[in-house]
């Protein structure tokens, strides 16, 4: 099973975390990057598990670049990280193929993936975001050859909560993170430490919210509508699988204010246009004007715990109870922050590189970006033609079926004119020829 995410910058995850290895592979990144791989490793450690008030797996998350970069540098050639996982332990969780855990993937996956290994959480577990968190990283080294920094804390865990970033003032001097957990207060790290171990000592977990920053984003990067910076930050962050919610700005304070107070209005400082506030975070319209870009993930507690809850058994049409055991995060927040940055490095970055496609070279890199996209959604099209095929089989149904195919047509033609006026007749004729190779591929397999 794979995912993807990503627009000039396109990253798919596959493994799980109970297989032999997770992997991310990004298309798109920049050729001549240069990577600071004790920076990187330092970066991995700090999602790492094994440490106070996370899961007690431990694994070395030693990140082995099968393509990409070469001599600390990226060559332009898709970039591959594969982390082997060492430290499986699946049999802990041998009883839930029949009795879901509340609030985990095991019912819904089922439904969508019949069959699917969901030991460990399979394809839906945090693990794939340590190779991600590789791919990040990179780019935040990407970025801060253009001068943008990126930082994160643990802004609340519970009720006990850390200084925030300053919405107008936050530089990458504000993010220097205190000894032990990932907060700019310590004290306010002492009170979270507290609040997390009185959850896991009750069998329990708790929530919690990371607060992010870009800084150095320059004016002018981002699109309207649904392509715009909170579109793709937000689409991108949702990749972690506790986020329950994303704010902006003033966020859902807004709600309270008068537009006279919301408003961000215009002034010039040091000789450029700056804003006096900074409520709409650094965005309007899906586009930078250059402030800094101050957002908060709010996190559900770990579904994971050990208390018992209630849950049903799928064959017996049931209901039972379940207690869950295994290593599990009491504060999933916690280990969330590298992660928020190494997500935040991927969509800045990918939104930068929109303007970059100006001369030969930048759009050659487009068009390759979009054909890999291309032949994956291809495949993905085939796969598809091939149940069909067996279902026509069954059915004694031919290959061919002119009408839909002209119903196929006709949409295509209509969406192509729509967005670029004038396509519509070439794309008709383009997604001809894939109904034709389509049909040989049915007809094979139907002779097979």
């Amino acid at each position: 099973m794979k995912s993807t995410f990503g627009t000039n910058i396109r990253i798919t995850m596959e493994g799980a975390s109970h297989g032999d290895y997770v992997r991310c592979t990004a298309t798109g990144i920049p050729q001549g990057i240069t990577v600071d791989m004790d920076g990187l490793m330092a970066f991995m450690a700090r999602r790492r598990g094994g440490q106070r008030n996370t899961t007690p797996r431990k694994e070395a998350d030693i990140p082995e670049f099968l393509s990409g970069l070469k001599d600390g540098v990226t060559d332009g050639t898709p970039l591959v990280v594969n982390i082997p996982n060492l430290n499986q332990r699946s049999g802990d969780y041998n009883g839930f193929a029949d009795t879901p855990r509340p609030s985990h993937a095991d019912y819904t996956s089922r439904l969508r993936f019949p069959g699917c290994d969901l030991r460990g959480g399979g394809h839906f577990s945090a693990r794939l975001t340590a190779p991600l968190c590789a791919i990040g990283y990179v780019c935040m080294c990407a970025l801060k050859e253009k001068g943008v920094s990126i930082g994160a804390h643990l802004a609340q865990v519970g009720t006990a909560k850390d200084k925030a970033f300053d919405l107008v003032n936050v530089t990458k001097a504000d993010f220097v993170l205190a000894e032990g957990m990932p907060v700019l207060d310590q004290v306010a790290g002492q009170a979270m430490d507290e609040i997390i171990q009185a959850a896991a000592k009750d069998g329990d977990s708790i929530g919690g919210m990371v607060e992010c920053a870009v800084v150095g984003m320059p004016a002018g990067v981002g699109s309207p509508l649904g392509n715009g910076i909170e579109n793709r930050l937000t689409s991108a962050l949702y990749v972690l699988g506790a986020l329950r919610g994303v704010e902006f700005g003033a966020g859902f304070d807004a709600i309270s204010m008068r537009g006279s107070q919301h408003n961000d209005p215009f002034v010039i400082k040091d000789g450029k246009v700056a804003t006096e506030t900074n409520y709409s975070s650094g965005i309007q319209a899906g586009i930078t004007n250059g402030m800094p870009i101050v957002f908060r993930c709010a996190f559900k507690p770990t579904a994971s715990i050990s208390m018992e809850q209630k849950t049903v058994s799928l064959s017996q049409k049931e209901e039972t109870t379940i207690a869950i055991s295994g290593r599990h995060d009491p504060c999933i927040a916690v280990r969330a922050v590298p992660c928020v940055e190494a997500i935040t490095a991927i969509v800045m970055l990918d939104a930068m590189l929109d303007g970059e496609a100006g001369d030969m070279a930048q759009c050659r890199k487009a068009i390759d970006s979009i054909n890999n996209r291309l032949v994956e959604l291809l495949c993905q099209r085939m796969a598809l033609a091939g149940k069909i095929a067996e279902e026509k089989d069954k059915l004694g149904l031919p290959t061919f079926d002119p009408a839909r195919e002209q119903i196929v047509l006709d949409k295509v033609k209509s969406l192509a004119e729509t967005i670029d006026a004038g396509k519509g007749e070439a794309m008709a004729q383009i997604f001809q020829e894939i109904m034709r190779i389509t049909r040989e591929y049915e007809d094979q397999l139907r002779e097979d």
